[in-house]
């Protein structure tokens, strides 16, 4: 089931926000490197990024491959690096659970900072889909997403302060690598270096979260979906909101913009960002979703296994979800641009010719999906089945197989054919 003409023809009118890119070039960088307010962590940070074997390993296009990662993650503890992420791994297709990834480490040498790699996200010839909702939309990481976490602490900082809304967000810094100076690509260049918070668990600010009463649930959750919707943060699930231990005040673990933020090198290259509202759609649903208790239910279509996600709010956070579920239903019945309607009533051909590039891009996305559902039922055959609509599912097109990369490419290109464009996924249910 793809988007219809009337999903396409609606988008048109919607209002939607998009954000200037972003300066990452050296001058720009200098104004936010470590040394400058903190040179000693600084120095010592540069230290230990700048190993050889380390170095090689942060500055590197990131892989997804989990044989790949893990000899990576291996090499980083024999530095004496702790792994502090955690990626799905793909197995033919399936995911196989979650395992140690080697992009955000720390190291006892430097207490109180971790360090985040600032390599390629994700390459050109990738599809990388991030958070997701039941809109059928996604994130798109862009190849600067790692070092983009600096700009968007910015903005969230910003939105904080605008809507009254105590929220810590850690300081965050660039580190450039030793006798890097010769070096122009900012992602062989820079690491990004974040303070340290002490935190509950997201388990553990679950749990205080169902000792608030029903009304201050109701209340928390008003306040943290107001500064989704106006910081358009994707990732907003209670795993990246979480409870300091000292004063349980509210706290941002990551803040990779998944889109909505784009480089101006990028912007060059004809790449734009997502708009706030879409990015603002997507992270109330992951709040929502972070907030249930997800029931799957597996069916078989021919050689396809489709997974349908019911989603209920979790016991404790009955008035919490119930919230967010008002606050996302709301948002997905996007604002109409009313000069836009203005000017269609005033010019009537517009929205004829409108129509028909609405039926032209429903059929072509139709055509891009069914040769992408081929391309994959080919592909695994025989292998038994594959998995559709997994929430943040990592794929890499570095499988040999001409048929998994070509399902790939094709699913990209659907997703970008309908960005922009919501309509409802009926295999992700919210109850």
């Amino acid at each position: 089931m793809t988007a219809s003409p009337i999903d396409f023809f609606k988008s048109f009118y919607y209002t939607n926000t998009y954000l200037p890119p972003v300066d990452l070039s050296n001058e720009a960088i200098e104004q936010d490197l470590l040394s400058t307010t903190n040179p000693e962590v600084a120095e010592k940070a540069q230290e230990l990024i700048s190993q050889d074997e380390v170095q090689e390993i942060l500055s590197a296009p990131f892989t997804y491959d989990p044989a790949e990662f893990k000899t990576r993650g291996e090499t980083l503890k024999r530095h004496n690096f702790k792994l502090l992420s955690l990626k799905p791994a793909l197995e033919n297709g399936v995911v196989k659970g979650l395992h140690p990834y080697y992009s955000v480490v720390e190291h006892n040498d430097l207490p109180g900072w971790i360090i985040k790699a600032g390599g390629t996200r994700v390459k050109n010839d990738d599809f990388i889909a991030g958070p997701m909702n039941n809109r059928n939309e996604i994130g798109f990481f862009t190849e600067e997403d790692g070092l983009l976490r600096i700009a968007m602490a910015k903005r969230m900082r910003e939105t904080a302060a605008k809507i009254n809304f105590e929220l810590i967000i850690p300081e965050k810094k660039f580190v450039s690598y030793k006798n890097s100076e010769t070096i122009t690509n900012p992602m062989e260049k820079y690491c990004v270096v974040c303070e340290k918070l002490d935190l509950y668990s997201q388990e553990e600010t679950i749990e205080e979260f169902k000792k608030m009463t029903p009304d201050v649930q109701r209340e928390t959750a008003k306040k943290i979906c107001q500064f989704i919707k106006e910081s358009g943060f994707t990732d907003a699930s209670l795993h990246n909101i979480r409870l300091t231990k000292e004063g349980k005040k509210f706290a941002i673990v990551d803040t990779e913009p998944s889109g909505l933020l784009v480089s101006n090198q990028i912007s060059s290259r004809g790449k734009h960002p997502s708009s706030v509202e879409k990015c603002a759609r997507i992270g109330l649903f992951a709040l929502l979703a972070s907030s249930s208790k997800p029931e799957n239910r597996t069916r078989h279509v021919g050689p396809i296994q489709v997974n349908t996600v019911t989603y209920k709010p979790a016991k404790g956070l009955e008035p919490f979800y119930n919230q967010v579920k008002e606050e996302y239903t709301t948002a997905c019945s996007p604002k109409l641009d009313k000069w836009k309607i203005g000017l269609s009533i005033a010019i009537p051909v517009i929205p004829a010719v409108l129509l028909v590039v609405s039926i032209a891009k429903s059929i072509f996305a139709f055509y891009v999906l069914l040769a992408a559902s081929v391309r994959n039922v080919q592909q695994k055959k025989n292998q038994g089945h594959i998995v559709l609509n997994k929430n943040q599912v990592h794929l890499s097109l570095k499988d040999n197989s001409q048929h998994q990369k070509k399902a790939q490419q094709l699913t990209k290109l659907y997703y970008q054919q309908i960005e922009g464009v919501p309509y409802n996924n009926p295999n992700m249910v919210i109850a």
